[in-house]
C-alpha cells in the first residue's frame, strides 16, 4: 500500500548510519525534553517542524515518534502558545488522535471537471493530488477516469482515441475498458495476454453537474458523497480553470473578502479602496472541527442604503469547498490541489450558462443557440478584463507563497476582526490537515510563473475547443471570400474603365455600385478573418513578464 495511507507510523529510517545516528540522537533528546511536563513539550518551530526536513516529533500514549510529515500521518496544532498574532512558534500536540480523526487527504471524493466539458470523442488529461488521471466517455455515457499511463511503455493514455466504449493507446493500440483492464493487444497474434495488464482506475460519479473522483490508493468501496460539498447550484453554470497558484494560498484567500477593494482596484468589477469600510463583525456560526467550520461576516464595503446591513456566511467543507451566501449571490468554490503551487478552480455563481441571451435569443437554431453561448463563455475566459483580475490575485499570492516558504512560516500576523476567516483556515490546516496535500517547501513551484488561457482552460473544455473551432472556420471562409471579391471588384473596375473609355458612361456608372460593394465585402472579410485570428492567437500567449512590469499592466497608474 502506498505509505502515506498507513496513518500514525514511525519515521523510514534514513539510508546512511551516520543518519539513523541523529535520528536516534535526536529521539532521545525529545524524550529527555517530554519528561519537563505532563502535557508534553513546546519548542519553536524551526526545531519541531520544519518545512525543509519535513519531520514532526509525536507522542502516542507513552511513546515518542520521529515521523516523516506525509499528507495523511500527523496532526500538528498549530496554535500559537499564547494567543499572539504572529504565531511565532509552533506548539506540537502531545496527543495524536485516532485514525479516525486524522484527515486523509487521498481518501476523500474531489471535483474535477464539470460534466459539460467532457464528451465521447476526446480524452481529457488532469491532474490531481500529483496524480496524472485521464477522464473519458464511452459512446455509451459512461465516464471513466483512470491513470493517464499505459501499463504497456508508459505513453500517456490521455493522447488515445476513444473507440466505442474503450479507451485506445496512440503508442502501440492498447485498448482499455472503464475499469482499466486491458481488452485488446493488437500485436498479440495469440490473444494470450488480453485481460492480463490493467491500469490503476479511480471512483467516480457525475453529480451537481461535475465530475466527482475518490482519491484512494485502497481497493476499497468509498464512502458517499457529502451532499453539502455538492450543494444545489444550477448543474449548468461551471466554470472550471487551473491557477499556477499554491491550494494554500487561494482557499485561504477566498476566506479575505476585505482584499478585493485594494487587490483588485482598477478591475472591471467595479472594486476601489474609496468603497472599503472596516469589518465589524466575522464570527463562528459553526465552530472548527475536522468537518470544516461556518463563518459569518458584515460589509466590507460601503452599501446602498436600502441594504445597510448585509451580512454573508462562508462554510468551509473539507477538503477543498467553500460556500459563500449573501443577498445578493449564492457561490459554489472548490479548490482542488493540482499539483504543487498548481490548483484546479471550479466555480459557480448560481448562473446557468444555458440562459445567456433573452427571448429572441429561443428563435434562433438551436445550433446557433449553442455557438453563441460558446462563444460568450470564450469571449469572458479571454478578455482582458478577465486576466487583469486573475493576475491582481496571482501576482500577490505567488509572492505570498515565496515568502512564506523561504521564512518556513505559514501563520500570518492576524490582528483585525477581518483575519478571522485566514486565521480560521490557517488553525484547520495545522490542526487536522497536515498544512495541506503538499510539503510547504514546494508550494512557490511555479512563482512568477503564468499559462496560457488554453493551458488554465481551453484543453480541458469541449465548448472552449469547439468555439475555437469555429473560430477556425469562420477565418478560413472569410479569407476566401476576400480573395474571391477582391478578385471581383478588380474585374469590375476593369470593365468599367474600358465601358467609359467606349463612351458607354451609362454602362459604366452600373457597374461601379457591384464594384464599390465587392470592394467593400473584401475588406470587411479580411477585417472579420484577422480579428477572428487575434482571438484564437490570445488563447495560447503567455506573457511572463517582469512582475514591476506586470504591476503596470494590471493597476492603474
Amino acid at each position: 500500500p502506498d505509505e502515506t495511507e498507513q496513518g500514525v507510523t514511525s519515521g523510514t529510517a534514513p539510508e546512511t548510519a551516520a543518519s539513523r545516528m541523529f535520528v536516534w540522537i535526536l529521539a532521545t533528546t525529545a524524550l529527555l525534553l517530554s519528561h519537563q511536563s505532563a502535557e508534553g513539550f513546546t519548542v519553536p518551530s524551526s526545531k519541531v517542524f520544519h518545512p525543509a526536513n519535513r519531520w514532526a516529533i509525536i507522542k502516542v500514549g507513552n511513546s515518542l515518534y520521529l515521523s516523516h510529515q506525509e499528507a495523511e500521518t500527523t496532526k500538528i496544532d498549530t496554535r500559537p502558545i499564547e494567543e499572539g498574532i504572529n504565531g511565532s512558534s509552533i506548539a506540537v500536540s502531545s496527543q495524536v488522535e485516532s485514525d479516525q480523526e486524522v484527515f486523509s487527504w487521498t481518501k476523500q471524493w474531489y471535483p474535477i471537471i464539470p460534466e459539460s466539458y467532457i464528451e465521447d470523442k476526446k480524452p481529457v488529461s488532469l491532474t490531481i493530488l500529483g496524480r496524472e488521471l485521464v477522464i473519458w466517455k464511452t459512446t455509451n455515457g459512461e465516464v471513466s477516469v483512470l491513470e493517464d499511463s499505459c501499463p504497456h511503455r508508459r505513453a500517456p493514455l490521455s493522447t488515445g482515441k476513444i473507440v466505442g466504449d474503450q479507451l485506445a493507446c496512440r503508442y502501440h493500440g492498447w485498448e482499455f475498458n472503464t475499469t482499466g483492464t486491458c481488452t485488446k493487444i493488437p500485436m498479440d497474434a495469440s490473444g494470450k495476454f488480453a485481460g492480463k495488464f490493467c491500469t490503476k482506475s479511480y471512483h467516480a460519479q457525475v453529480k451537481g453537474g461535475l465530475l466527482w473522483v475518490f482519491m484512494s490508493n485502497e481497493q476499497v468501496s468509498p464512502p458517499p458523497l457529502p451532499d453539502e460539498a455538492v450543494g444545489m447550484q444550477d448543474s449548468n453554470g461551471w466554470v472550471a480553470y487551473l491557477s499556477p497558484t499554491s491550494f494554500l494560498s487561494l482557499i485561504e484567500n477566498s476566506f479575505d473578502p476585505t482584499h478585493a477593494p485594494y487587490t483588485h482596484e482598477g478591475s472591471t468589477f467595479g472594486c476601489s479602496p474609496e468603497n472599503a469600510q472596516a469589518m465589524e463583525r466575522y464570527e463562528f456560526t459553526v465552530p472548527l472541527s475536522k468537518t470544516g467550520f461556518t463563518l459569518e461576516h458584515s460589509a466590507y464595503q460601503q452599501m446602498p442604503p436600502v441594504a445597510p446591513d448585509v451580512v454573508t456566511t462562508r462554510e468551509f467543507i473539507p477538503p477543498c469547498t467553500n460556500k459563500v451566501k449573501s443577498p445578493f449571490f449564492t457561490a459554489i468554490l472548490h479548490f482542488v490541489p493540482s499539483k504543487p503551487g498548481e490548483t484546479l478552480i471550479l466555480g459557480n455563481f448560481g448562473g446557468s450558462s444555458q440562459k445567456n441571451g433573452g427571448p429572441l435569443q429561443k428563435l434562433l437554431p438551436k445550433r446557433l443557440q449553442v455557438a453563441m453561448k460558446d462563444f460568450a463563455q470564450f469571449w469572458s475566459l479571454t478578455s482582458d478584463g478577465q486576466y487583469k483580475f486573475n493576475m491582481q490575485d496571482k501576482l500577490n499570492m505567488q509572492g505570498q507563497d515565496a515568502r512564506k516558504v523561504r521564512d518556513k512560516m505559514w501563520k500570518d500576523m492576524a490582528p483585525t476582526t477581518s483575519d478571522a476567516g485566514v486565521k480560521a483556515i490557517q488553525r484547520w490546516m495545522g490542526r487536522y490537515g497536515s498544512f495541506g496535500p503538499f510539503p510547504l517547501e514546494e508550494l512557490d513551484a511555479h512563482r512568477g510563473r503564468d499559462i496560457s488561457v488554453w493551458d488554465s482552460h481551453g484543453k480541458m473544455c469541449s465548448q472552449f475547443q469547439a468555439t475555437i473551432g469555429r473560430l477556425a472556420r469562420v477565418k478560413k471562409a472569410t479569407r476566401k471570400i476576400s480573395t474571391i471579391s477582391i478578385g471581383v471588384s478588380l474585374f469590375g473596375a476593369a470593365a468599367s474603365t474600358l465601358l467609359m473609355a467606349l463612351g458607354s458612361i451609362r454602362a459604366s456608372l452600373r457597374l461601379l455600385t457591384p464594384t464599390v460593394f465587392f470592394i467593400a465585402l473584401s475588406v470587411g472579410a479580411r477585417a472579420l478573418a484577422q480579428f477572428c485570428s487575434k482571438l484564437i492567437e490570445r488563447v495560447f500567449v503567455t506573457k511572463e513578464v517582469d512582475p514591476h512590469l506586470r504591476m503596470m499592466e494590471i493597476y492603474p497608474s
